[in-house]
């Protein structure tokens, strides 16, 4: 329930952004799944610069190995 909460959270902020120019800090990003959901969720030609920020070294080495594709 709190995961899907977040997940329609995440999706309003990212719908209310401009078509051009959005900028994503996510501080916890744990193994970096919201990368992956915008880039699905917005479709091919849409710019999206992300910053993942975690604590946890292999969080962020899923996070790369998940997300390698979209850079």
């Amino acid at each position: 329930a709190a995961y899907k909460a977040y997940a329609r959270q995440v999706g309003t902020v990212i719908g209310a952004m401009p078509p051009h120019g959005r900028h994503v800090v996510e501080l916890g990003c744990g193994t970096g799944w919201v990368p992956w959901w915008m880039q699905c969720g917005l479709g091919v030609g849409v710019e999206v610069t992300y910053l993942g920020v975690d604590r946890q070294p292999e969080c962020l080495r899923v996070a790369r190995e998940k997300n390698q594709h979209y850079a």
